[in-house]
């Protein structure tokens, strides 16, 4: 299976943060999820749940042209060793980690891909989400017989909290009495917002309205991919610091592999 050559990824970028390490500057985080809608969008259209909407996934792009691949790879540190993995059938197999490619990169001037599909599925069946619990919306721990597409924009609000502040949002032992925890969470959002000491007050805010849509106890209070850019929070992210607005041309920006 060959893919696009792709960079690093946002969780190497929020925990090599020199100034913060473990978070994001909160306006990197709104360019990241505004840039994510469109890849969104189409898994949402075509009915997969993506299943590790996660910041190890969300990849930048990368060189594309051979000549500047092979310079790339020249500068590149040495390959990762091959593992032998033994699987569940009893054989062998050479298992080798993949590595990014460049490491220079500007979330205002690049794609930021949505990867790794090694989770996805279609929706509607009966599903297991191989997630950590606390990625796990409520009608997954319930065991309702069929998933959403709604758990992509669940899993995308667990990860921009996390970006923002370093800390997931809740804890594996949620999923114990997972309406009753998240419920209780949701309450005092604003609270663990200003905790963090990183958002002024409107941010706590606007962050907050989008989360609470996000994670909705109902997968159908949760907001569709489309309509993640009305919320202001999401719409900060295709805003130029001289007042521009990508609007429409923001979808083409972004993709998947």
């Amino acid at each position: 299976m060959v893919l696009h050559p792709l960079g690093t990824s946002i969780e190497a970028l929020r925990l090599s943060n020199p100034e913060c390490p473990g978070t994001l500057p909160m306006h990197i985080v709104q360019q990241v999820v505004c840039q994510l809608v469109g890849p969104l969008r189409i898994l949402e259209n075509r009915k997969v749940i993506h299943g590790a909407v996660t910041p190890d996934n969300f990849l930048f792009a990368s060189v594309n042209a051979a000549s500047d691949i092979e310079r790339a790879i020249e500068t590149a540190p040495p390959p990762i060793p091959v593992e032998s993995v033994t699987g569940n059938d009893g054989m062998v197999y050479p298992v080798v980690k993949s590595q990014s490619i460049g490491e220079e990169y500007s979330t205002s001037q690049t794609t930021i891909n949505l990867s790794n599909f090694g989770h996805a599925s279609l929706a509607g069946g009966n599903i297991f989400l191989d997630a950590p619990l606390h990625l796990l919306p409520p009608e997954a721990v319930g065991g309702r017989p069929q998933l959403t597409t709604q758990t992509n924009i669940w899993q995308l609000g667990c990860t921009a909290y996390l970006l923002v502040t370093g800390k997931p949002l809740l804890s594996d032992s949620y999923v114990k009495s997972p309406e009753e925890n998240l419920s209780q969470t949701l309450d005092k959002l604003e609270e663990l917002l200003a905790s963090s000491n990183k958002l002024s007050e409107q941010d706590i805010i606007l962050m907050a309205q989008f989360l609470r849509s996000c994670l909705a106890v109902e997968p159908a209070d949760r907001p569709i991919a489309g309509g993640l850019r009305e919320y202001a929070w999401v719409k900060a992210g295709s805003m130029c610091s001289c007042g521009w607005h990508e609007g429409d041309n923001l979808l083409p920006k972004s993709s998947f592999v």
